[in-house]
């Protein structure tokens, strides 16, 4: 059927800011919610609320503004409210299929 790829796209508000396509082999899951979390962090984070990202819960500046959900079938990772990332799987062919979309492959991606 072809090769498993993670789809990485960032948006600020409606904006594509990023797109990337990599090959799934070439990372754990870890390994991807912890790149999420390092491009919002690098997109629209201070330091201090990346410090606060990292604080054990319920302490005094502790946030959520890094952690990393998982929803649907597919497993889609995201992170960050605005700018957001998120990780979708697609397998590479002629046509690419993304979760449960379906659509052509963009000639970046090829």
């Amino acid at each position: 059927m072809g090769d498993l790829y993670w789809h990485i796209e960032g948006y600020d508000n409606l904006n594509k800011i990023y797109e990337k396509k990599v090959k799934a082999a070439y990372f754990s899951h870890k390994q991807i919610q912890a790149l999420l979390k390092a491009l919002a962090a690098k997109a629209g984070l201070n330091f201090n609320e990346i410090v606060g990202a990292y604080q054990k819960k319920g302490t005094k500046t502790a946030n959520e503004l890094l952690s990393v959900q998982k929803s649907g079938p597919y497993a889609i990772y995201s992170c960050g409210d605005n700018p957001r990332f998120h990780r979708t799987s697609c397998w590479q062919r002629r046509i690419t299929f993304c979760s449960s979309r379906r659509h052509e492959t963009p000639q970046s991606f090829l």
